[in-house]
């Protein structure tokens, strides 16, 4: 492949998407209808319809997606040790 060929797809790929981003909005839109379906049928009179917009993953939003993380305390972590470890090791005993 020439690079005056590689220019031409990377433009036509800008204009038309031929990879993930593309799918990526075709499951947003899947998305979206199947949640608004459910949303007349079984919502309240009057609420919000989704766009294909909300299904979409902001993969930019980094900062915007650490500021949602709740970070776990020591004890929490203790806690979740504690239940592994018991799981373990009554699967293990019941060998």
């Amino acid at each position: 492949m020439t690079s005056e060929q590689l220019a031409e797809w990377e433009a036509y790929n800008r204009l038309e998407p031929i990879g993930d981003e593309r799918i990526e909005f075709s499951l947003a839109m899947i998305s979206s209808v199947l949640t608004n379906i459910a949303i007349a049928a079984l919502g309240k009179p009057g609420a919000k319809q989704t766009t294909p917009l909300d299904f979409l993953p902001k993969w930019d939003a980094k900062e915007e997606i650490k500021s949602k993380t709740k970070k776990q305390s020591v004890e929490e972590m203790k806690e979740i040790l504690k239940t592994i470890a018991t799981v373990y090791d009554s699967n293990r005993k019941g060998r």
